[in-house]
């Protein structure tokens, strides 16, 4: 198994040494946890609050993570960030000049992006969402 660099609250980091090497091997990953993580039924829960079906992919490692539903969650501060909705586009700033626009992210990991299905997840779970009005010349 391989050696834990050094645990915290919700993350287990690993050697890359030893990922790299079961990788190639073709072996799973999940071989390296140990077993008191391998046994947590909630694992997935406790590293991002999710709902059912939505799925997550690491965005800005390790700090941040983006949802099938939109969302960004800082991993540092255990929050998702506010959403920026205009138009028909919806964007989230992080960091001090950093914005993520949803669609491209959706498009680089291969998601269906899908405006208003976002919009509706954002309204009817009420998150923490602004929307801006476009101002007519």
């Amino acid at each position: 198994m391989a050696k834990t660099k050094y645990k915290s609250r919700n993350f287990i980091y690993l050697d890359s040494e030893s990922v790299w090497e079961c990788i190639e091997m073709g072996r799973d990953i999940d071989e390296l946890y140990p077993d008191y993580y391998k046994h947590t039924p909630t694992l997935k829960s406790m590293v991002v609050p999710t709902l059912p079906g939505e799925i997550f992919d690491w965005f800005r490692k390790p700090n941040y993570v983006i949802t099938s539903f939109g969302r960004i969650y800082n991993c540092r501060y255990k929050r998702f960030l506010k959403a920026q909705i205009i138009q028909s586009a919806i964007r989230i700033h992080y960091g001090e000049e950093n914005t993520i626009h949803i669609e491209d992210e959706f498009e680089k990991r291969g998601w269906e992006y899908d405006y208003l299905t976002i919009y509706n997840h954002y309204i009817d779970n009420n998150w923490n969402y602004r929307i801006y009005e476009s101002k007519a010349l």
